[in-house]
C-alpha cells in the first residue's frame, strides 16, 4: 500500500517579534470562528479551524486548505502540523470513523503540534506464501482454524505478536487472522510492524496515531496544546491508540504530550479504560492520568493518577464539541474510586504480599477503611476482609496507591486463579467507594 506523506503547515497569525509574551488573537472570537466555520464538517473529514494555511506535500495528490471551512478526507493523510517555528497557535476539527462503528467521534485539535496517522492499514507490508499456512484466530496454532493459504497466495500483514513469531494479516474480503511468519516471505521490513494482543482491534485513519505538541504559549493564553476527543454518549466503548498507549472511551478526554517527555489524560466526563504494559486502569471524570514517555513518544514507566485542577480545564474548548461537557462538575464528587491494580501473584504459605490499589480522592478525605469481599475462585474457600486504617503507599489523601495484604493457602494444588474479589473503600466523612472487582492469583512457592 502507498504510504502518503502529507506534512500540513497551519499558519495563523504573523511573526512575533522576538521577546514579545502576550498573543496577538482574541482567543475567543477564534473559537467561535472556528466554531462557525466547522459546523458542517463531515464523517471522515479534516476541517481547518482557523485562518491561512501552508502546505507541504510529497504525494500524487495535493489536498489544500485555502480558508477556514475547507476540508480534507482524513484517509488522505499521513502528518499533520497546527503551527509553526513562526506562529505558535493553530484549531482544526477531525470527524474520525473508528474500525466497526456507523457514527463518528469528534477530535479538537489546538495550539502547537504534529500528528502522524497510526492506521493499522498504514503499517501493511505484502506478505507472500511459501509454505502451505492455515490461518488462526489467534497467534498459535492452539487457536481455532479460520481458513488456508496456499504457496503462491499474497496476504497483508499489518502486525506481529511480542515474539514476532506470528503474523496479523488481512484477506481481501476482510477476514483478519494470523499465520506463522515463518510460512512466508515479507515485501519490506517487517521490523517496523507493531505489536499487539490477539484482542488488539484495527484501527482506521486517525483512530490511532502518534502526537506531539508544544507548551510555549502566549502569557495571556490559557489554552495549552492538546486534543478534544469525545465519542458520543450513546455509543459503545471506542478503543483508541495514542502515542502507543491503548484507551478505551465512551467519555469525553483531553490528551496533551507534555514538554517534560510525558503524556497526560484528562478525562472531562464518562469513564476511560487505560492500559499501559500489564496495568489497566478504569479512569472516571475528574482524573489527570500522567503516562511517563520515552524519547521515541512510547508508553515508559508506571502510570500516576490524580484529580485534575480545575484551572487547567476551566477554559478548554468544549463548545466545539457536539454535546455539552461540564468540566468542573466531577470535581465536585465526593467519592473516592478505586482505578485500577497491578497484577499480582501470591505466593502459598509465604505470608502476607502486597498487591497495589491506585485510588483517586476529589475531595481529600482521608481513607479510613477497605472492606474486602469474596467473590469467586474455581476452588477452594476464601475469605474477606477489613483493614482500618489502610497502609497508603504512595500518594497523599487525595491520590495514591494502597496496600492490599493477601494472604493464601493451597493444599495440594499446584496453582489456583483468578481468584475474584469486590473491594470498596470508606473515607473520614462516610463517603464509600462503589465496589472495584480486583484478582489475584495463588501459586506454590
Amino acid at each position: 500500500m502507498k504510504r502518503f506523506i502529507i506534512l500540513m503547515i497551519i499558519l495563523l497569525f504573523p511573526v512575533l517579534a522576538h521577546g514579545q509574551e502576550e498573543c496577538p488573537l482574541d482567543m475567543e472570537a477564534v473559537m467561535t470562528q472556528v466554531e462557525e466555520s466547522c459546523a458542517s464538517v463531515g464523517a471522515g473529514e479534516i476541517c481547518l479551524g482557523h485562518a491561512e494555511v501552508s502546505t507541504i506535500v510529497n504525494c500524487e495528490e495535493l489536498p489544500e486548505f485555502d480558508s477556514a471551512g475547507d476540508t480534507i478526507p482524513i484517509d488522505s493523510v499521513c502528518a499533520m502540523r497546527l503551527g509553526a517555528p513562526e506562529a505558535n497557535w493553530g484549531a482544526a476539527v477531525m470527524k474520525v470513523l473508528p474500525s466497526d462503528v456507523n457514527q463518528p467521534i469528534t477530535y479538537v485539535l489546538f495550539g502547537d503540534m504534529e500528528i502522524q496517522n497510526a492506521a493499522s492499514a498504514l503499517n501493511q507490508v505484502k506478505a507472500w506464501v511459501v509454505n502451505d499456512s492455515s490461518i488462526y484466530s489467534g497467534p498459535g496454532s492452539s487457536f481455532s482454524t479460520i481458513g488456508n493459504l496456499v504457496v503462491g497466495d499474497v496476504a497483508q500483514a499489518n502486525a506481529c505478536n511480542c515474539t514476532r513469531h506470528w503474523l496479523r494479516i488481512v484477506l481481501d474480503d476482510g477476514t483478519v487472522g494470523w499465520i506463522p511468519a515463518r510460512n512466508v516471505s515479507v515485501i519490506g521490513d517487517e521490523n517496523t510492524l507493531p505489536e499487539v494482543q490477539r484482542d488488539t482491534p484495527l484501527y482506521a485513519s486517525m483512530q490511532a496515531f502518534q502526537f506531539h505538541s508544544d507548551h510555549q504559549m502566549c502569557t495571556n493564553n490559557t489554552i495549552e496544546s492538546g486534543i478534544l476527543i469525545q465519542v458520543p454518549s450513546e455509543l459503545e466503548p471506542v478503543p483508541l491508540r495514542i502515542n502507543g498507549v491503548e484507551i478505551t472511551l465512551n467519555a469525553t478526554a483531553f490528551v496533551q504530550s507534555q514538554a517534560d517527555g510525558s503524556m497526560t489524560i484528562a478525562m472531562l466526563d464518562g469513564i476511560g479504560q487505560i492500559r499501559v504494559d500489564e496495568v489497566t486502569a478504569w479512569v472516571p471524570a475528574g482524573t489527570r492520568v500522567l503516562i511517563p514517555m520515552s524519547e521515541q513518544d512510547t508508553p515508559n514507566g508506571v502510570m500516576q493518577f490524580a484529580p485534575y485542577k480545575s484551572e487547567a480545564v476551566a477554559d478548554l474548548p468544549v463548545a466545539l464539541l457536539p454535546e455539552a461537557v461540564d468540566v468542573l462538575a466531577p470535581l465536585a464528587n465526593e467519592t473516592p474510586q478505586i482505578i485500577g491494580g497491578e497484577p499480582c501473584n501470591v505466593v502459598s504459605g509465604q505470608g502476607e504480599t502486597i498487591c497495589p490499589l491506585h485510588f483517586v480522592n476529589y475531595d481529600g478525605d482521608a481513607i479510613t477503611r477497605m472492606e474486602v469481599e469474596f467473590l469467586y475462585a474455581p476452588q477452594g474457600e476464601w475469605t474477606g476482609s477489613v483493614r482500618e486504617p489502610p497502609i497508603l503507599m504512595d500518594g497523599n489523601d487525595s491520590s495514591g496507591t494502597l496496600a492490599w495484604n493477601i494472604t493464601c493457602s493451597l493444599g495440594a494444588a499446584n496453582f489456583i486463579g483468578p481468584i475474584r474479589w469486590n473491594i470498596t473503600l470508606t473515607d473520614s466523612a462516610g463517603h464509600k467507594s462503589d465496589p472495584f472487582e480486583a484478582s489475584f492469583n495463588c501459586v506454590a512457592g
